[in-house]
């Protein structure tokens, strides 16, 4: 991977997959109005031409993002306008801009395409990703197979919730009280198996992995899930039995250890001891759940717990326990084939039920604009996409999941005439908890043009705040890792420094 280059906005090549790295305030809005004044100019664009507001995709991810996009860069044209006319002093920008324009009458008629597009900035292709996505289905439903009539209700919370809580009561009512009591130690009610199944149910499921493997839909992971409950049940009620019989001699073996120090006093202190062995007998009468340390009254744990030349504490009772805890151990392993096989229910009852009420949510866009394009007209859709815009900007884009990324570079990657325009800041791209994904900006960095680009001048923070973080992460950046610890080589997340005109101290 080479270094990036500082990018200068008319030297940037407008074809291919582009991609431009930038911080917090860098200048990213700025930049995308520059690169739109040269796209409606045809200032480099790949097919040679100038465009339309309307053939210049962009996209990000709130709607107010998109109003702040739409008006800054009708701003821009409206000021380049009259820059060109020369009614007002154009920045360094606007200045190599007009340059390249030698005559008047190209200056004027420049002037005059920047002015209709500034008045067409209300027709302009800036949505958020999910919006486009709808116009996309809508509008090739022929190619995408979408319906003509389609409840667009993107809200489907609600519809999320009822489907779990379904799911909830056709499979984990049906556990015996063990089974259910792990069941809440994993998700306590139907609420927290929704916040676990949200992140999966967002990509398709042939995409998803769970611990490196794929979904299985597994019918019989619950019925696997009871019968070793019953089995690590039935070891702790050995175990129970073995110290209810003989409970008054462990306790008084504890006792005399305790008062002659037979007992390492980090590992078994007298007052955790004590109290220990009152919920222990609590416990062994079946009146209360196993101790929460009960791994401390396990054979090998006491073993290990006495001082220098004193005799360990034995007992049947000892191993009983420490018997339990071993047919307790595989059922953690089994959390993430429940919750596997719990995506896949739900996922197919929730488009089951979206299907018959005719409607459509955020994601079920997405997934749907994916699967036209990878379907047997999916190589028509990509290039009627791609005709209709030749050029794409995706702001925002270290908040890029691998199904938008894989969306995109099925209708950009190896396609003459066209580009692809990626503007993000790498460091954002590790908050997986707002849809990012580290691995799918590493691919997609892999995937652009070589050298990427970058943004080095922050306008917003003092000089002294900014040489403090580059200090701190180009020490950082020493290691192998790189300076936020991933990956490795050429493929670590980067820090790139910057320089700062912000306000002064």
């Amino acid at each position: 991977m080479n270094a990036p280059r500082t990018l200068q906005p008319l030297q940037l090549p407008l074809d291919g997959i582009q991609l431009i790295e930038a911080s917090a305030g860098t200048g990213k809005t700025w930049t995308i109005a520059a690169l739109y004044l040269r796209l409606v100019l045809g200032h480099g664009n790949p097919n040679g031409t100038s465009l339309l507001p309307g053939q210049i995709l962009v996209l990000t991810f709130t709607k107010a993002a998109t109003a702040e996009l739409r008006e800054r860069i009708r701003e821009r044209l409206a000021d380049a306008a009259e820059a060109f006319r020369g009614r007002r002093e154009p920045d360094d920008f606007l200045r190599e801009l007009i340059a390249a324009h030698a005559s008047d009458d190209e200056r004027a008629r420049a002037a005059r395409q920047l002015e209709l597009a500034a008045q067409w900035m209300d027709e302009a292709a800036i949505h958020t990703i999910h919006a486009w996505c709808q116009r996309m289905l809508a509008q090739h439903a022929f190619d995408s197979g979408h319906a003509f009539v389609q409840d667009t209700n993107t809200d489907v919370s609600e519809l999320l919730a009822e489907t779990v809580r379904d799911y909830w009561r056709s499979h984990f009512f049906a556990l015996d009280r063990a089974g259910a009591a792990l069941i809440s130690r994993w998700w306590r009610d139907p609420a927290a198996l929704q916040k676990a199944l949200r992140p999966l149910l967002r990509q398709p499921l042939e995409n998803v992995r769970l611990d490196g493997h794929p979904l299985s839909d597994d019918t019989q992971v619950l019925a696997r899930f009871q019968q070793r409950i019953v089995t690590a049940q039935a070891a702790e009620d050995t175990a129970r039995a073995a110290w209810l019989a003989d409970i008054d001699t462990i306790e008084a073996m504890f006792a005399q250890a305790l008062q002659a120090g037979a007992l390492n006093g980090t590992k078994m202190r007298r007052e955790r001891v004590i109290a220990d062995l009152a919920q222990l007998r609590l416990w062994a009468q079946g009146e209360a759940d196993a101790p929460v340390h009960l791994e401390r009254y396990a054979q090998p744990y006491l073993i290990g717990a006495k001082n220098k030349n004193a005799e360990p504490l034995t007992h049947p009772a000892f191993a009983a326990i420490a018997d339990s805890l071993d047919a307790r151990t595989p059922l953690e392993p089994l959390q993430a084939d429940v919750l596997a096989q719990a995506t896949v229910w739900v996922a197919r009852r929730l488009e089951q039920t979206k299907q018959r009420r005719a409607q459509l949510g955020f994601d079920d866009m997405l997934r749907r604009l994916d699967s036209a394009l990878n379907s047997d007209t999916g190589s028509r859709l990509a290039d009627t996409i791609a005709k209709q815009y030749p050029i794409a900007l995706i702001d925002e884009f270290q908040d890029t999941d691998p199904l938008q990324w894989r969306i995109f570079r099925r209708i950009y990657a190896e396609r003459e005439r066209t580009g692809l325009l990626l503007i993000g800041d790498p460091k954002q791209a590790i908050y997986g908890f707002r849809g990012a994904d580290i691995h799918t900006y590493l691919r997609a960095r892999d995937s652009a043009s070589q050298p990427t680009w970058t943004l080095d001048t922050n306008y917003r923070s003092t000089q002294a705040l900014v040489a403090a973080v580059n200090r701190v992460f180009e020490h950082a950046d020493t290691h192998a890792e790189g300076a936020f610890a991933f990956g490795h080589g050429t493929h670590a997340l980067p820090f790139h420094p910057v320089k700062a005109r912000g306000r002064d101290e």
